[in-house]
């Protein structure tokens, strides 16, 4: 093999070197959005139960308080056919 044929040779390793260094950097960078995702799906569903649990605690006080309010006034304010 002459010169020219070794040059090629050369540039083509070199070049399939370049890709799979830039090969690892994309996978680096793309293990890393996977990762913050996972990290973002847990936060919301962390988030997601917490609020479930502030609107059942809220759905409550709601309810304790229109059964108050029906005792104290005497009217059915709920509509659900009984006062208290």
């Amino acid at each position: 093999m002459g010169i020219p044929g070794l040059m090629i040779r050369t540039l083509v390793h070199d070049n399939q070197q370049r890709k799979d260094r830039m090969g690892l950097f994309w996978d680096l960078i793309k293990q890393s959005q996977i990762s913050d995702q996972r990290k973002i799906a847990g936060n919301l569903s962390t988030r997601v139960r917490r609020l479930e649990g502030e609107l059942r605690r809220t759905q409550r006080t709601f309810h304790d308080l229109v059964v108050l309010l029906e005792k104290r006034f005497g009217e059915d304010i709920d509509a659900d056919g009984k006062i208290g």
